[in-house]
Order: C-alpha cells, then structure tokens, then sequence
C-alpha cells in the first residue's frame, strides 16, 4: 500500500480486534474513562454491542487476575503492593460499573453479575449494521493469515466490502461539500443503505471461503516461496489474480486512492496493493506435499472491475469567454515528464493574472488551471518524447470546476536522463528530462 488509502477500508473501531492490538495484553487502568466513555457513546449502538462485548471481556478478565494477586497477598510488609492492587481493583470496578450502565448491561464484573446471553443472528438481512455487530467477533480471524476462512468471517468481509464502496466513511474527508450534504441527507442515507444491500446481494460468502483455500493452494504450488526460492512476489501476483479476498481489498483501494487524487490531481496514479496472505509453515509445508492444484481460472469480471468514474462535473463560464483569449500561466510543482505522464498524473498551473470578459473577473489570479498531459509520440533526436498540454478546467470555490478549453503547447523532452558517461548529441543540448515547474505556459482558449 503507497498512500493513506494503504489499509483495508473497514469500520474504523476494528482496529480493536486486531491480532497486533491485544486488549487483554493492556491494562484498562491506563486507558481514559472519560475516552471510553465517549467511544461508546459515539459507535452506533448495534457495533458498539459487540465491541463493548469484548471490552467487558477483558474487563473481567483483569479484574479476576487482580482478586486472585490479593487473594495471594497477606499484605505489609510481606505484600507491600497490597494498597496499589486493591485500588487498581477499585477503579476497574468503577470503570466496569459506569461502562455496563452506558451500555445497559449491568455491571460486567464476574462476581457481580451473570454473563451476557450469546448473540443472536439477526432475522432482518437487510439491517446490515445488526449483521455486523452480530459478526464483529469473527474479526480476529486475520484474513492476511487465513488459510481456511469461515462462512462468517467472508461475511463480515463482504460488509466490510461494500461499506467501503458505498458508505465511503473512511474517505468522506475527500468529498466535495455537496457530495457530503447529499451522502448525509435522509435521501442520500437511504440510497446508500439500498446500495449497500444490493452490494451484498452479489457476494456469496460459501463462494469467497471456498476460493480462499483453492487460492492459496494453486498459487503455493506455483509460486513456491517457502522451499522453491521462488521469493514471495509471484505468489502475492497470483493472489491478487485469483483470490477474492484480495480482489475486494484492492478495488477498495484503488477506489480511495482515485478521490485522493481527484483532490490533489498532482499525485501519480500509483497500484494499490494490499498485504499478502501469509499462511503459516505448517499449512504450507501441507499444501505443497499434498496432490497438485492443477489450473485456477481467473477471477470473474466484477472482483477486477476499476473504480468508477468520480470526475467533478464542469460547469461552462457565467459568461463567454471569447476565442483567442490567451491565459498567461505558471507551470506548479513537480513538473511534468514522460513517466508522470503514463502514470496519470494531471499536471496544474496558476494564472499570473485575472481572466476578465467586458469588465467581470472570471477567474482571480492564482487560480489553479488543471491541464491534460499526453506522449504524441517519439521525438526526433534519440531519447526524447514529444508532450503535448491543454487546458481543462479551472478550480473554484467549494471545489467546482469550470471548463477551459484551449491550444495544445508541444514540448519535446528527454524520456531518460543522459548517462554521465556518454557523450550526448548536440542536439540534446539544453533538454532535460521534464518541463520543469515554474515554466512560463500561454495557452489560447478556444470556443
């Protein structure tokens, strides 16, 4: 993963049941009541239930070690730690006390009370937030170790899934100010709840478990990088070819990492990985002596389909701008070259000056102009391509865009740097491997 959009999107309290954050391993004394307070109050009730399930978990279980350690402790000066284990007890009792009366469970002390009754499956299939809390202990079946995945835990994957894609919470941050206000609306929840719906509609958990394990054992035996010294990339390649899983993950990245670059249009089209299945010695040592795989087909269309177009939709100027107006720019930061360019970055300069038609400011100076950028082809002498820029659009407020159409500025540049150590053709003089940024562009906009 290369940018913020690095991690696989899902509820962000999840976190909490992750193998490399281990609760029981902490202790509650340490965390802030009022913090904790505040998480249960701010997670939605259906989540929080399971989660406060797991907290209280670990709740009890801290608060019997400490009982059995005074149990054990006939106090000074045998047990000089007496007084400070009794009021670590007190506090967790205090905390346990406040904790199950925000939840409405009473009071998660062992001594105290009976345990919660087990979870029941939610009748409703479409309250997909009452699924959720009803799977959220399956979380800690680690699907980068999964081998064998169970029926609820590629469940709870499939939520986690289409949340992502619909829901768009771990990115609402990159939306535009009416998207969210349409995302936030009583219409906009209800359109994204049926979308989420029909989203899970698609997916068969059955299925998805099931590939996990045929992934895995098709691409060990083809990409053996435990005993075959075959190292460890051809196996995440085919991975991310065949398993679900994997797929799902990507295609959420890739759709975080397209609102990301759409607000900074600068940043370079990156791939989007997530972290490879690491399976343990055991498992593999198994799959490998076990009978071939033979083939695995390809994944269906839908687990590779790109992300949908996001594009901010242009408006046309409040006036005419008339033909032939040239627009006197500044070349931004980092530039543009040929290898920016096939990774889709969108370069942007800045007007030196306001655009104004018959006496009205169009646009102010310092407005950021979006340009597109493309290879035409070779250039004449060796090692150099021809670049061609136009202008798209212009940046105004609240993130709206206005269209610009003009001329397209040509520019041949080298597509590698010159080797310190060959002599380079006059021709090459004076090129160099990008147009560098603070270039001086006047481009001519057209009707």
């Amino acid at each position: 993963m290369t940018d913020l959009f690095s991690l696989r999107p899902r509820p962000w309290w999840s976190s909490l049941r992750s193998n490399k954050i281990n609760l029981s391993r902490i202790s509650l004394s340490r965390i802030s009541l009022s913090a904790l307070l505040a998480f249960l109050i701010l997670v939605p009730a259906a989540a929080a239930q399971g989660v406060g399930d797991f907290l209280f978990g670990n709740l009890r279980a801290e608060i019997a070690d400490l009982r059995s350690q005074l149990a054990r402790c006939g106090g000074p000066p045998a047990c000089p730690e007496r007084t400070l284990l009794q009021a670590k007890l007190n506090h967790l009792l205090k905390m346990g006390v406040m904790m199950g009366e925000m939840m409405g469970v009473g009071d998660p002390d062992v001594a105290g009370t009976p345990p919660r009754p087990p979870a029941i499956m939610p009748t409703d299939a479409t309250d997909y937030m009452r699924m959720l809390a009803y799977l959220e202990p399956t979380r800690a079946e680690r699907l980068d170790r999964g081998y064998i995945v169970s029926e609820n835990r590629a469940k709870l994957a499939i939520i986690d899934h289409c949340r992502a894609t619909n829901e768009l919470t771990l990115i609402r941050a990159l939306l535009t100010p009416a998207e969210l206000s349409a995302l936030m609306s009583q219409a906009g929840q209800a359109e994204t709840n049926t979308k989420v719906n029909a989203c899970i509609a698609e997916y068969d958990a059955k299925e998805i478990s099931a590939n996990r394990k045929a992934a895995i054992e098709y691409c060990l035996q083809a990409n053996n990088w435990v005993t075959g010294g075959k190292g460890l990339p051809p196996f995440d390649a085919c991975m991310d070819r065949h398993d679900m899983l994997q797929a799902m993950c990507k295609q959420e990245l890739e759709l975080g990492h397209e609102y990301s670059r759409r607000q900074s249009p600068g940043i370079r089209r990156a791939p989007q990985t997530c972290p490879g299945v690491r399976i343990n010695q055991q498992q593999s040592l198994a799959i490998l002596s076990g009978p071939a795989a033979g083939t695995m087909a390809e994944l269906p269309a839908k687990f590779l389909a790109p992300p949908p177009d996001i594009s901010v939709p242009l408006s046309a100027p409040p006036v005419a701008i008339p033909a032939g107006t040239v627009l006197a720019t500044t070349l931004q930061f980092p530039g543009v070259d040929a290898v920016s360019i096939e990774q889709g970055a969108m370069p942007s300069a800045r007007l030196d000056a306001p655009l104004a038609v018959s006496g009205q400011v169009i646009l102010t100076a310092g407005t950021y102009i979006f340009l597109k950028a493309r290879i035409i082809g070779p250039g004449t002498p060796p090692n150099t391509v021809q670049i061609g820029l136009t202008t798209i659009s212009a940046m105004l407020a609240d993130e709206k865009r206005m269209e610009l159409k003009s001329d397209e500025l040509m520019f041949t540049i080298l597509r590698q740097p010159p080797s310190p150590f060959v002599r380079q053709p006059p021709a090459l003089a004076g090129l160099g491997v990008a147009i560098q940024a603070d270039t001086k562009l006047r481009f001519t906009l057209k009707p």
